[in-house]
């Protein structure tokens, strides 16, 4: 008689359990369960982002910025850059053989660098291949990966930062300014569709540092 009514009991706690369970997720609950995942995993991305640009293209130029010249090619186009700071026209005072919006880039490090110039203009440099590397990285990961995690991006940007940084003397360049813009706008392009037109700017842009981005 108790096993019967036991037995009688149990699928009125199942069905007890269930309402419980389906009361508890929502559709409210849910959406709010998925926003607050949502925001976590914004949060995380921006901290990781952040910390990379931070530490690695400073990390890079504490160690290894002070080290060596290069007596072919350092300050080539710092001195495009000095020549528009005195106010110079391009192709009419001086003759340059390549566009010259990577002059114009790094005219910042000449005006402020001071003494300084030639290891501001480093900074730049690996601060470059950084963001080379993380654009990249999202590409790939974006295209290959079914989800994108924060710290596989930083990842495998550190490693393109690494094999990027071994490949070129450290100098403020027109090939680096070029690839450069062509990483970003390959990132918004395929990242972030409503922005195409940026995207299309910045790809165009790459170009006007060098004649053989035309091929982009």
């Amino acid at each position: 008689m108790l096993n019967r009514r036991l037995f009688q009991t149990m699928p009125h706690i199942g069905q007890g359990r269930r309402a419980a369970d389906s009361e508890a997720m929502t559709p409210q609950k849910r959406s709010a369960w998925d926003a607050a995942a949502r925001s976590v995993f914004q949060r995380k991305s921006v901290l990781v982002c952040v910390a990379f640009f931070m530490l690695v293209p400073t990390t890079a130029h504490w160690q290894f910025s002070w080290m060596g010249f290069t007596p072919t090619d350092e300050g080539y186009v710092l001195m495009y850059s000095r020549r528009l700071l005195a106010g110079q026209v391009p192709h009419r005072d001086f003759i340059s053989e390549k566009p010259v919006l990577s002059p114009i880039l790094h005219v910042p490090e000449v005006a402020l660098g001071g003494d300084y110039t030639f290891l501001s203009s480093r900074f730049v440099v690996w601060f470059e291949f950084a963001v080379m590397g993380w654009a990249w990285a999202e590409l790939l990961i974006s295209l290959l990966l079914p989800r994108r995690d924060p710290v596989y991006v930083a990842a495998f940007a550190l490693l393109a930062f690494l094999f990027s940084s071994n490949t070129f003397p450290l100098i403020a360049w027109h090939t680096i300014d070029g690839l450069l813009l062509l990483s970003l706008g390959l990132l918004f392009r395929i990242r972030f569709p409503r922005i195409a037109f940026l995207a299309y700017v910045l790809i165009g842009a790459a170009y006007l540092c060098k004649q053989t981005f035309a091929v982009a």
